[in-house]
């Protein structure tokens, strides 16, 4: 079997660097808006909303400028699947943030707040940015998560429209 046959839920499966990539990137992207990282509470969401293909796809659809919760509000069947998903992705999630906090990629400050560490587990970012790759669209969607999440507010009104409980 080929990597190409595998579906990206089944890779990242897996494959935790993976995940710990995508939390990397959803922690860049929400710095970039807030100047801080989010707070532990919303990493969950982070890895089914970016890999899980039917909620990648509604993320690919999405003008630049919409807002998460008008983005929720349009895509129902997000919202409706979302409880459920997440808690399959968990052990995704799990080995994920683990991988990328021993990797050096993320770093969990006093604060509660995650950040990404050029170091570690992305030795030259952007690098990816070249490629055509699914990679590359998997990483720019979890940028753009991590930055509507950013200008979204409160981490607790973000997971209750989620209907998942903080």
């Amino acid at each position: 079997m080929k990597l190409k046959d595998v579906s990206v839920d089944a890779f990242a499966s897996l494959n935790p660097a993976l995940g710990a990539v995508v939390l990397w990137q959803t922690c860049s992207g929400y710095i970039d808006v807030s100047k801080r990282g989010p707070p532990f509470p919303l990493l969950p969401v982070c890895i089914p909303l970016v890999l899980h293909q039917p909620f990648g796809l509604a993320l690919n659809k999405l003008s630049m400028s919409m807002p998460f919760f008008a983005w929720i509000d349009a895509s129902p069947e997000v919202v409706s699947e979302f409880p459920q998903i997440m808690a399959s992705y968990l052990p995704v999630h799990r080995a994920s943030l683990l991988f990328g906090l021993a990797a050096g990629a993320l770093v969990i400050g006093n604060d509660g707040a995650v950040r990404s560490v050029n170091e570690g587990l992305l030795r030259k970012p952007g690098t990816w940015a070249k490629s055509e790759s699914e990679l590359r669209r998997l990483l720019q969607r979890a940028r753009r998560l991590g930055e509507m999440l950013a200008a979204a507010g409160a981490p607790a009104l973000i997971l209750s429209k989620l209907r998942v409980a903080p």
